[in-house]
């Protein structure tokens, strides 16, 4: 097994990875639940594919199909934020700069929150500028003040619950925040990422390495998780 772990990437990009290690032999069958679990177990996707994987022992098919099924979640996201002119965004994610990608350029801001600890968020911001959008980006914490005069908060998805969904941490404080001050919170799904109930009991959220929030011996406790738990009574609607 040699397909190195991707820690900034959204769950999509992370799937292309282990199909492109599978392609070229790195990642097999056998290997491929428990790397899920080791690794990913907080991204529902992995785990739907590899339930498709095991049945059918190809890929081309699976990812065309959510290519196909990713535009049409596009459309649809794209009618329901067509007002959005301010727009706060947080980590990174396929999904959403499939669609606010499509908005126009001389109309829309984004403010885009740095997302630590790895500041994947930076690179998301940087490839909307690169596309001609006025984008900011902003500290985690400074991230709050931009919500109270934003048309609408976007965030992205790793994986779907019956009463919640799994993001990025620090995604439930924007929603409550936005929450209060009335701003519109749409979160760009997928049916791929509605978790399997078969493997409910693999998912998890794992604690990661220390060192990326402080890279030298401290006598206080460290802890560093990605992702957290969302109730859905936080936001206006998720599109799948």
């Amino acid at each position: 097994m040699n397909c190195p772990k991707n820690r900034k990437s959204g769950s999509i990009e992370v799937l292309k990875e282990i199909i492109n290690c599978i392609k070229k032999g790195r990642l097999n069958a056998d290997e491929l639940l428990p790397y899920i679990v080791k690794n990913y177990p907080s991204m529902a996707i992995l785990f739907n594919f590899y339930e498709y994987y095991k049945k059918n022992q190809e890929t081309d098919e699976y990812l065309n199909g959510l290519q196909v099924y990713q535009m049409q979640v596009v459309q649809k996201s794209l009618k329901e934020i067509s007002q959005c002119k301010r727009i706060v965004l947080y980590s990174r994610s396929s999904d959403v700069f499939k669609v606010v990608s499509q908005l126009s350029f001389s109309e829309t801001q984004f403010f885009v929150g740095e997302s630590r600890p790895l500041k994947e968020g930076i690179e998301q911001a940087e490839s909307l500028a690169a596309l001609g959008f006025q984008t900011t980006v902003v500290t985690d914490a400074l991230l709050f003040d931009y919500i109270s005069d934003a048309d609408c908060f976007i965030s992205g998805v790793d994986a779907i619950f019956e009463d919640y969904f799994v993001n990025k941490i620090g995604t439930r404080a924007l929603c409550i925040v936005a929450k209060y001050y009335r701003v519109p919170v749409y979160v760009i799904g997928s049916k791929y990422k509605v978790i399997n109930k078969d493997f409910e009991n693999s998912f998890k959220i794992l604690k990661e390495p220390e060192s990326e929030i402080c890279n030298r011996e401290l006598a206080a406790s460290i802890v560093n998780v990605y992702f957290e738990k969302i109730p859905f009574e936080l936001i206006t609607k998720l599109i799948l």
